[in-house]
């Protein structure tokens, strides 16, 4: 420092040669400057640093090992090339053994190559570290040494595979030597056989020849000499011929004989060459691994002995750096001196700005916290003046609102028209607006005209809290309201079908109610949101437009402003359908003549038919062929049946009967739909039981669907009726339709019945349906309502399927995988079966599945051999024959009709898109 009065002297520098005399002759016999400069290239004048760099940057290397050139490659390898053509040429049999065996050797090849390459990388490597270059040269050894482990034994594999296909080969030339020699003993045998056949010909000749001797003396005792002589010369001459066919047949096999000899040595003397030309291929492929061998040991050797010159360069490195380090021992002394020091400094120095912070991060901290407190008061000043200012405009607008409902209170009573007849209490009085809406809205909800009345009385006094004495509308004042109900339908109609641009759809289905028949006309136009909106329309729109007119005079007088919101009457036209409209129809022959009429009248318009009513064609069909072949097959039983019980095989009569006897709803007075769902409870908590949906409309489809309730539920039906009809109380007597249900769900054949249909309804009613009902939803996936063709098509092949035969109608995958093409496509059709069918959404269907196709009851298994033999063949055979009947309408619609409806068509595609 320096106020100190008796500084230290400053160290000497210790010289980098130790004074001891035994010392500095050791360490200058360690090193010799000369003979390093002499060997790094540089003057006698180069420092001990200059010779240093020298030494660690270029190091004497080893000459690198070079890889054979490519032209003596590539030559060796057409030489391959080559010689596995001549062989391929020779021996087909032996070509992918020999081309296995050429890969071999060019892998053997690359791997020295590409060990020569990593020893180079290993080679540039060492000098950087030694170590490294010592632990990279042992893999380098081990690697050497794998690879020559792995070709002895890839030598040993050829070896083995070549000792394997001469076993091979000569397995092969015996079998042929022995089927040559077997065809040679077969044809000796044909020839000794021959000549014994001859021989015995010749017997044969000789006593016969005797025997018309004996009668030729007995004849003639004279001719016997010529007799004699002509037989004698005629056996000659037979015995000739005998010898002469014998000869040639001898001959012959004689040379077929020297021929298969021939064939034999051709195929040995083959089989030979083809033995020389694998031992030559087999020694060729040892010198060359021989050749290989050898290069490796060069390559060892060589690698040895410069892995020794590395570790002798490494010791005398070693002694260098000892050498240095004593060196620099003194040096780093004074240097950790002096960094000890600075040290100190810095920690002192540290500790000091350590306080000097952490007491400025407090007065900062202080500081924010301050900051903070005066601005969240600042903000709940503000925050609290907004709420007080906004209460007080709450207020007043309460205030306000009290005074003006007081004011504008609407009254339970009747108003005068006007002022003037208030005063003069003269002309009529009428219910306010607000009374008439609301009636309006109450009938539109489905509520009686008797209970209209009440209900406006207590919600008015429900919502403003006091009585009224006045009297709420009457009955037939809430009755006449229906007309003012219709009359806003139709007009919101008329400005419906008026403001839109075009019309889409136009509907037309005859239905009855109450054993009336109608027509009912729909219209659907096209939403914001590209769903089509259905228009129930009244045919007097049609007959006149006083309606429209009417109501643009109203709004003319009162909203002059908004009159032109209103369309004019003759924009109600059916023209609107001429862009791509589509009429569709029912099937009855009055249906489709106006439908062809609309099509002929619109230009642009497109008749299709309702793919429903289709459906419940074929069904209904299907139904009367099922019930006329049950009532041939059990008119006896019938005949014996009291008519009174009216006992019927007619599947839609008697799910109404049992609509009637069951229903939970109580519809039918007669019935004991309350009785039977007491019972349940009673008997069988919890018990799944399903319902007859819908059973008092004409719906064809309803024996298909109704069947899944008898089939399911028919246990419970029987042991309920039975009984019903126990009991012996007057008061109590079974009814006719008890008995009748009775009667009809004992049956089997009824129970087969019910099986089968819903087997149809599960697999083939139900899928259709859907696509009949969502084809407008599926454009995005491609689908109009011009595919149903194709699906009619694929239920039409199905069908055929079915009756060739009829055992697939219960089997479960042929079944409900009918319409699989179609899942396929439309991922909302997917999505929709597999909750149906499945389980995973309607529980129910899971166990109808099974119990149809997996029957376990004694009742059910009954069914199964009357399903198959007979109703399912009558089933299909029926839809087969809707299908193709060429009076009705979806025979147009099968490919096969090749009409325009069809998916055979031209221009279906356009058709289609149109849709």
């Amino acid at each position: 420092m320096p106020g100190n009065p008796n500084p230290k002297p400053p160290k000497r520098r210790r010289s980098g040669i130790s004074r001891h005399g035994r010392g500095k002759k050791q360490k200058i016999s360690n090193y010799n400057m000369e003979e390093a400069r002499a060997n790094v290239g540089l003057p006698n004048s180069a420092s001990f640093t200059q010779v240093l760099s020298r030494t660690l940057q270029s190091g004497p290397n080893p000459p690198p090992v070079r890889s054979p050139p490519k032209r003596v490659v590539k030559a060796k390898l057409k030489e391959k090339e080559a010689e596995n053509e001549v062989l391929t040429r020779d021996l087909n049999v032996a070509q992918k053994d020999a081309t296995v065996k050429d890969q071999q050797i060019k892998t053997l090849k690359d791997q020295l190559r590409d060990l020569s390459q990593h020893l180079k990388t290993e080679k540039k490597k060492s000098r950087d570290t030694i170590a490294k270059l010592l632990a990279q040269a042992e893999l380098i050894m081990s690697d050497a040494c794998g690879v020559e482990k792995e070709a002895a034994k890839k030598l040993s594999a050829a070896e083995l595979e070549l000792s394997k296909e001469k076993q091979k080969t000569a397995q092969q030339s015996k079998k042929k030597i022995a089927s040559i020699e077997l065809q040679l003993l077969r044809e000796k045998e044909i020839a000794k056989q021959n000549v014994q056949a001859a021989e015995l010909k010749v017997s044969m000749e000789k006593q016969r020849s005797k025997l018309q001797l004996q009668e030729e003396r007995r004849k003639s005792a004279a001719d016997l000499s010529s007799v004699k002589e002509k037989h004698a010369k005629q056996l000659q001459e037979q015995k000739a011929d005998y010898q002469a066919m014998s000869d040639l047949s001898a001959e012959q096999h004689r040379k077929k004989i020297d021929r298969y000899k021939a064939q034999l040595h051709d195929v040995k003397q083959k089989m030979l060459s083809v033995s020389h030309q694998w031992e030559d291929r087999l020694d060729k492929l040892d010198a060359e691994l021989a050749i290989a061998n050898d290069r490796v040991v060069a390559q060892k050797s060589k690698y040895r002995n410069l892995m020794q010159q590395q570790r002798d360069q490494a010791k005398d490195f070693a002694t260098q750096v000892q050498n240095y380090e004593e060196s620099f021992l003194e040096e780093n002394d004074d240097l950790r001196a002096k960094l000890k020091k600075a040290l100190s400094d810095k920690r002192a120095a540290e500790r000091q700005s350590r306080k000097d912070k952490l007491l400025a991060q407090s007065r900062l901290a202080k500081w924010h916290e301050e900051r903070e407190r005066r601005r969240t008061a600042e903000d709940y000043a503000a925050q609290e003046a907004k709420v007080a200012a906004a209460l007080k405009l709450t207020v007043a607008s309460y205030i306000a609102r009290v005074e003006s409902d007081q004011k504008t209170k609407r009254r339970m009573k009747k108003e005068w028209d006007d002022e003037a007849a208030a005063r003069k209490r003269g002309g009529g009085r009428r219910w306010p607006i607000w009374v008439v809406q609301l009636i309006c809205e109450l009938l539109v909800c489905g509520t009686s005209p008797q209970a209209i009345g009440p209900s406006i009385k207590i919600m008015y006094e429900t919502l403003y809290g006091e009585k009224t004495e006045e009297e709420p509308p009457s009955v037939n004042f809430i009755r006449q309201c229906r007309v003012v109900v219709e009359i806003m339908g139709e007009t919101v109609t008329a400005l419906k079908l008026g403001s839109a641009d075009s019309w889409k759809q136009l509907w037309t289905d005859a239905t009855t109610r109450r054993q009336i028949p109608f027509t009912a006309l729909i219209i659907g136009l096209l939403g914001d949101e590209e769903d089509i909106d259905p228009v129930i329309v009244s045919s007097c729109i049609f007959m006149d437009d006083e309606r429209l007119q009417r109501l643009i005079d109203v709004v003319k007088a009162r909203y002059p402003d908004k009159v032109d919101l209103i369309p004019k009457p003759d924009s109600i036209s059916i023209d609107k359908l001429g862009n791509d409209g589509v009429i569709m129809t029912d099937t009855c022959n009055g249906a489709q003549k106006l439908g062809r009429v609309l099509v002929d009248r619109i230009d642009g318009a497109r008749d299709l038919d309702c793919m429903n009513h289709l459906r419940n064609v074929w069904i209904g069909g299907m139904e009367k062929s099922l019930s006329k072949y049950l009532n041939q097959k059990l008119r006896s039983s019938l005949d014996d049946i009291d008519s009174t019980l009216r006992v019927t095989t007619s599947i839609s009569a008697v799910i109404r009967a049992i609509d009637k006897e069951f229903s939970l709803s109580a519809n039918y007075p007669k019935g004991h739909g309350e009785l039977f769902l007491e019972w349940i409870r009673e008997n069988y908590p919890g018990v799944l039981l399903l319902h007859v949906e819908r059973a008092s409309g004409s719906r064809q489809d309803l024996c298909t669907e109704g069947c899944l309730a008898i089939y399911m539920n028919y246990e419970y039906y029987v042991e309920f009726l039975d009984e019903m009809l126990r009991k012996r109380d007057a008061n109590e007597k079974a009814s006719i339709l008890q008995q009748n249900l009775f009667v009809i769900l004992t049956s089997v054949e009824m129970l087969a019945l019910s099986r089968l249909l819903s087997i149809i309804h599960l697999s083939i009613s139900m899928p259709f349906r859907f696509l009949a009902g969502k084809s407008h939803q599926f454009a995005e996936h491609g689908w109009s309502a011009a595919d149903m063709s194709r699906v009619i098509d694929t239920l039409h092949s199905k069908l055929n399927d079915i009756h060739k035969n009829p055992s697939l109608i219960l089997n479960e995958n042929f079944m409900m995988n009918i319409f699989q093409q179609y899942r396929n496509e439309l991922p909302p059709f997917e999505e929709y079966w597999v909750s149906r069918t499945d389980g995973t959404s309607v529980v129910h269907y899971k166990r109808i599945r099974r119990r149809l196709f997996h029957p376990t009851k004694k009742a059910d298994k009954q069914t199964t051999k009357l399903v198959v033999d007979e109703l399912a063949e009558i089933a299909t055979e029926a839809l087969v024959r809707e299908l193709l009947d060429e009076k009705k309408a979806t025979y147009k619609y099968l490919s096969v009709s090749g009409s325009v409806y069809s998916a055979a068509q031209k221009d279906f595609d356009s058709r289609k898109s149109a849709l």
